[in-house]
């Protein structure tokens, strides 16, 4: 199923006035036991896609290692490393930020996914890319994700800091069509889980083109039976 811009911006409950800013999306629901048969599924349907994802972690200075990265955290899922950043912030963390290709067909991908739901959009991303999209222009449009990881650190508080995540996020989806990736998007599981993937047009027809009939895991809710529940996705 297809939705609108107006939809999405439904789903991240932002004001009316970001939504034209906004792409369309696939909307794929699931109930969250159900979830992990569907990412498969689309992995499998979207195998010969560049699959990219963006991961940040945190440690004390005081930790005798640094933050894992994507191999020790999830075995077999990075195909290889396209960029990576760490730092070390002011109040004693060290942060450590990697972009990688991943494989779609990995039973980590799943926990990924999860991973990116619990962080809410900071510093964590993950992407379907058409086959004439460059993997750097994704990586330029996801740093504003990693910004809104370092914002979760300090600097700012209330409503500046929601209306700085929410500029970074807007940034990103924004840039989606122009730059031929798709975002995917977890929703919250509240109480639907599954995702939406919001991207340009052209690269939706191409994606919806290649999805089975029955898509296993689907749930048959709305958009508006999710936002009705106070769900939405979780960015």
């Amino acid at each position: 199923m297809r939705i609108d811009s107006d939809a999405l911006g439904r789903l991240l409950h932002w004001p009316e006035h970001t939504w034209q800013s906004l792409p369309p999306a696939l909307w794929l629901p699931a109930d969250p036991d159900d979830e992990p048969r569907l990412l498969a599924s689309l992995g499998a349907a979207w195998g010969s896609f560049g699959w990219y994802g963006l991961g940040s972690w945190f440690a004390p200075v005081s930790a005798p290692e640094g933050p894992a990265g994507l191999a020790d955290r999830y075995d077999g899922l990075a195909r290889e490393l396209i960029a990576e950043a760490s730092l070390t912030t002011p109040r004693g963390l060290r942060v450590r930020s990697e972009w990688g290709a991943l494989d779609p067909g990995s039973g980590r991908l799943h926990d990924f996914v999860s991973a990116a739901r619990n962080a809410r959009g900071s510093g964590s991303a993950l992407a379907v890319l058409a086959h004439d999209a460059s993997a750097r222009t994704w990586y330029a449009a996801s740093t504003a994700i990693l910004h809104r990881g370092l914002l979760a650190l300090g600097g700012l508080a209330g409503d500046d800091r929601g209306l700085a995540d929410r500029n970074a996020s807007l940034s990103y989806l924004a840039a989606a069509d122009a730059a031929g990736f798709a975002a995917v998007l977890p929703l919250d599981n509240h109480p639907w889980g599954g995702l939406v993937v919001a991207g340009g047009e052209d690269l939706l027809t191409v994606l919806t083109g290649l999805l089975p009939d029955d898509l296993p895991g689907i749930a048959d809710v709305t958009p508006q039976d999710v936002v009705s529940r106070a769900g939405g996705i979780a960015v």
